[in-house]
């Protein structure tokens, strides 16, 4: 992955933990998660995503507010 820009970042609702999102370009390879940082990695679309429960707030605010803006700057 080729990291374009960093799009959006938040504290969870619990305060326990900061996110960061980027905008980044697949190049080649396998997306490796580190074990330490992600439990599960896997693609999906914006709309697979909003039906998954639980999931932090903020997410679903990005991806129905902010993704969407990411796409067209």
């Amino acid at each position: 992955m080729q990291p374009l820009r960093k799009v959006w970042e938040y504290i969870s609702d619990s305060g326990t933990h900061l996110l960061h999102w980027w905008l980044a370009r697949y190049v080649s390879g396998d997306v490796i998660a580190a074990e330490r940082e992600v439990s599960e990695a896997r693609w999906l679309t914006v709309d697979e995503f909003l039906q998954m429960t639980p999931t932090f707030a903020c997410d679903r605010e990005f991806f129905r507010d902010v993704f969407p803006q990411t796409l067209t700057h």
